[in-house]
């Protein structure tokens, strides 16, 4: 609910034309929008659905994978949103690319334990 709160305030700053120019003209700006759309909405949303469904079996190696993918997506989010908001005074961040390279190795971990245990589990059962 969070992410949607933020991706609708975000759409209705935009409707500012300055704020839309911004927007729609800097790079990591639209990079942080998409995955927060993709990432922190959709998949957070469907992953923790299928968790509250049963459908992944309700194991603490599961838990520990979404909240591991979870972090990964947070700290990406964080990261790509201050990228964008430095970008407004044109400040460079030393060492942003190694630590968003950091948060997609977290994502990818994440993912991958998920998909490990998940498959596991649905194996024995």
């Amino acid at each position: 609910m969070f992410s949607i709160s933020i991706k609708f305030i975000l759409q209705t700053l935009s409707t500012i034309p300055a704020l839309s120019k911004f927007a729609f003209g800097t790079r990591p700006v639209i990079i942080a929008y998409l995955h927060l759309v993709l990432l922190a909405i959709i998949t957070l949303s469907l992953l923790f659905l299928l968790a509250d469904e049963f459908l992944l079996n309700n194991q603490k190696k599961i838990k520990i994978s979404l909240t591991i993918f979870s972090s990964g997506v947070l700290l990406n989010e964080t990261l790509l949103a201050t990228q964008g908001f430095a970008s407004i005074e044109y400040i460079s961040i030393p060492f942003i690319n190694e630590f968003l390279l950091i948060a997609a190795i977290i994502l990818v971990v994440g993912a991958f334990l998920l998909y490990f245990f998940s498959k596991k589990s649905i194996a024995y059962d």
